[in-house]
């Protein structure tokens, strides 16, 4: 019975291919209404899970919430829902507007790009062969969406956020609540945004309803201060080993030198010297470092490659600080199969819930804060 369920559920957001093992446990374990944590490695496919969940229900307005830390990621989600006819949006930071997609012709994309504009939560740019459109927080909160996804500050410090959980008619079919990349509740909690160590007070409004942690990266002592702040109630725990055979790792001695750039200089003139030699087939690559290394990488490659217009530009940088719109393009682009971009210089804000599947290679320069955070940044490879 429930295999069958989980079949009708795929067909209906249009997954063909078999679920691993640990989907379905995690599925099953959903439909039991039992708190589950997942473990599982970067690549898994895990937003696959909550996005089966409203499907499982015998309510026909069953909807999932969905927190998550990173707008881009949402929209990423959503985007790919909406093409598949799925009901489904996010809510910006502050709680007060909602999007979702309705689909267009792809007639190609104009995109500006411009290093030095701030960061807009509000930017309502069109994505390629979509447009972004805005929605009613009043058809939210009356239950027209089956997965809404939203950062915790969305629900938490609106008052718009507080009239869509507080909505009785969505209460009364919310069948579960998913929060993806939990580990972000321990390390952004305690200062840089609040609102993830008070997510046990949205949980608290929907007491008898399932709640599902998912993470690729989490210690044994996050885990346990994951289900003790939220207060799980005994939740399967469902876990792959991280090591992925596919993956090889190399270390690299950086010489003593008066500038830290000269390393640079190495990596990313060698990068650049194949990019010149053939672009189209230039492994995708990752460089995870900080924004001060990143504006400089930026440079030195448009001094060797030229300035082109973003749409045909071969190399990107991703951070905090890059407009919505060029961070939107950017995972849009990278998410296929053969994307133009073939360098990305970024900062640990490209690693989340990310799914890049032409990813080849990941480069280090400067270490990351946690082995947790490597491993996460490794494993998009």
């Amino acid at each position: 019975m429930d295999f069958n369920r989980i079949t009708k559920a795929k067909q209906k957001i249009g997954i063909t291919y078999e679920l691993k093992p640990e989907q379905i446990t995690a599925l099953r374990a959903f439909m039991e209404s039992k708190d589950i944590v997942c473990l599982l490695p970067t690549g898994f496919w895990k937003s696959i899970i909550f996005q089966l969940m409203p499907f499982l229900s015998d309510d026909p307005m069953a909807c999932v919430l969905v927190i998550s830390p990173l707008k881009a990621i949402m929209k990423d989600q959503v985007r790919k829902l909406c093409e598949n006819g799925i009901s489904a949006c996010f809510l910006d930071i502050t709680g007060r507007d909602g999007s979702t997609y309705t689909l267009k012709p792809a007639l190609g994309t104009d995109i500006e790009d411009d290093d030095e504009q701030g960061d807009n939560d509000d930017d309502t740019a069109e994505d390629v062969g979509n447009i972004q459109t805005k929605v009613s927080i009043d058809d939210v909160a009356a239950g027209k969406y089956q997965l809404i996804y939203a950062h915790p500050e969305a629900f938490l410090s609106s008052r718009e956020g507080r009239k869509i959980l507080h909505s009785k008619i969505l209460h009364d079919h919310v069948c579960g609540i998913c929060i993806d990349e939990a580990h972000m509740i321990q390390e952004w909690g305690e200062d840089f945004r609040k609102d993830f160590a008070r997510i046990q007070e949205l949980l608290g409004i929907f007491p008898r309803v399932p709640v599902s942690l998912f993470t690729a990266t989490a210690s044994q002592s996050t885990k346990e201060n994951l289900v003790k702040n939220l207060g799980l109630r005994d939740p399967l725990f469902i876990s792959k080993n991280p090591d992925r055979p596919n993956i090889k790792y190399y270390k690299y001695d950086r010489l003593p030198s008066v500038r830290q750039e000269d390393d640079l200089d190495k990596i990313l003139g060698d990068i650049a010297t194949g990019l010149q030699e053939d672009r189209r087939h230039y492994p995708l690559t990752f460089i995870y470092t900080d924004l001060e290394s990143i504006r400089y990488g930026y440079r030195f490659l448009e001094s060797k490659l030229g300035v082109e217009s973003p749409e045909n530009r071969c190399f990107a940088q991703y951070h905090t600080h890059y407009p919505d719109k060029m961070k939107n393009f950017i995972i849009s682009e990278i998410s296929k199969s053969e994307p133009v971009i073939r360098v990305v210089l970024a900062t640990v804000a490209l690693g989340i819930g990310l799914h890049a599947p032409a990813v080849r290679k990941v480069i280090h320069f400067k270490c990351p804060t946690s082995i947790e955070k490597y491993l996460q940044e490794t494993g998009r490879a």
